[in-house]
């Protein structure tokens, strides 16, 4: 499994952090699917992403992930 440099992930979630907090969902959203894309080795290789309900829960767990797997 390759790893994610951590100023990746800090970036990542400082973003999408900052994108929901002024209600931004859609560019949040690019932003979680186009790493969901770039980094299948840690979400599978199923589309089952691609048809979760792209409401803010999701991306709000999506930042939680990022939170839990620091070292990725």
């Amino acid at each position: 499994m390759s790893k994610i440099d951590l100023p990746l992930a800090s970036k990542i979630k400082s973003q999408m952090t900052e994108l929901l907090e002024s209600q931004q969902f859609e560019k949040a959203q690019d932003i979680m699917f186009g790493f969901l894309r770039d980094h299948r080795e840690y979400v599978g290789t199923g589309r089952a992403w691609e048809i979760l309900p792209l409401d803010t829960p999701v991306l709000k767990a999506f930042i939680f992930w990022l939170e839990d797997n620091p070292n990725i």
